[in-house]
């Protein structure tokens, strides 16, 4: 499985919401011209394996749409690759909790790690991923706090680890073409994602 095209993160508890099946096919149908490079990324700090399992067995998605989830707190890679795969989850991500550990999955689970400083990732590309996730690049609510990596550093993160950055923060359809200029493979999406995929496919498509 390719490193994602466009990665829409869904906040803590939006998939809990009778809705939120809507919105996964809404997603779907927007980024059919992607095909398997729309993913969507169910985050939850701290839940366990059987917290995720209850969610997931409830949850109504695409066939065709790939899925992934925060680590369970409980469980350690490689030896619950299996036990996640039987989720029917495609990836795990490694929050900055668990960013520093060596880890590695079993095919075909795919691991990635978040990354907020250029400098560190090849060091955590080392340590057991698929690909990083890099932050913030562009300024945003959610980490009024940080500074911004801005194209300067992504380009050195990518530069770092050819081929295997998604570029996360700030991104909308008018700047995403711009991560990708920067060697991103792909772009992590918030808020966007969900209310504006259409024109995010659009633009990552014709980048």
């Amino acid at each position: 499985m390719a490193v994602p095209r466009l990665l829409a993160v869904a906040p803590d508890g939006w998939y809990a919401d009778r809705g939120f099946a809507g919105q996964l096919a809404g997603f779907r149908a927007a980024t059919q011209p992607l095909g398997s490079g729309a993913a969507v990324y169910l985050r939850a700090h701290g839940w366990t394996l059987a917290e995720w399992r209850a969610q997931l067995a409830t949850l109504r998605r695409p066939p065709d749409l790939r899925l992934g989830i925060t680590l369970p707190v409980d469980v350690d890679l490689p030896e619950g690759s299996e036990a996640i795969s039987e989720l029917g989850v495609d990836f795990v991500h490694l929050t900055e909790r668990d960013a520093d550990r060596p880890m590695t999955a079993w095919p075909p689970l795919q691991l990635s790690r978040v990354c907020h400083d250029p400098a560190m990732a090849r060091r955590r590309w080392l340590l057991g991923a698929d690909w990083l996730v890099v932050s913030p690049v562009f300024a945003t609510p959610s980490k009024p706090n940080a500074a911004p990596l801005a194209a300067a550093g992504l380009l050195r993160a990518t530069q770092s680890v050819p081929g295997r950055v998604v570029a996360l923060g700030g991104i909308t359809a008018e700047n995403a073409a711009e991560c990708l200029a920067c060697g991103a493979v792909g772009v992590a999406v918030q808020r966007e994602a969900w209310s504006n995929a259409a024109m995010l496919t659009t633009s990552l498509a014709n980048a």
